[in-house]
């Protein structure tokens, strides 16, 4: 059973009412996995959103021209969450997702965000909406990045 606490904690679920979280606790899939393993690789269809409640996982990709050789483009952690792009993308996962510690994830299977089931309606668009707001949280905090490395050269 995944309790309610844990979903508090997880940054794209802050602020939903009591009621989205119980609702969400029947709907999410715990999954546990090893040290070293891969969630999911360059070219895989996505399942969903996972939402990481323990530990830390490496998102890399392969660089074209190099060997194979990989590179990292973030490591997120505990609260974070990936795989949102190509879920609601509908396209096949750009990057591999690796762990780099034992972790253990909640996965928002993409169904959930289709906004097909009348009772999730509210749920549905409450998530969307979070989602939406990190982006354009996370596209600032780039740009701001960008602009200081352009002043740099």
């Amino acid at each position: 059973m995944i309790a309610i606490e844990d979903l508090k904690k997880q940054i794209l679920l802050q602020g939903l009412m009591e009621e989205e979280y119980q609702r969400l606790t029947a709907k999410l899939e715990y999954r546990h996995y090893e040290k070293e393993a891969v969630l999911f690789r360059e070219g895989d269809p996505p399942e969903g959103i996972f939402l990481i409640k323990k530990g830390r996982v490496r998102i890399s990709t392969t660089l074209q021209g190099q060997g194979g050789n990989q590179r990292t483009l973030v490591i997120f952690k505990d609260g974070n969450y990936f795989g949102d792009i190509s879920t609601l993308e509908k396209r096949r996962h750009g990057a591999t997702a690796t762990a780099l510690t034992e972790i253990e994830t909640f996965l928002l299977r993409f169904d959930m965000l289709s906004c097909q089931h009348s009772g999730d309606l509210l749920l549905c668009c409450r998530l969307l909406k979070r989602l939406a707001l990190i982006a354009g949280k996370n596209l600032r905090q780039m740009n701001v990045k960008y602009l200081r490395l352009e002043e740099s050269f």
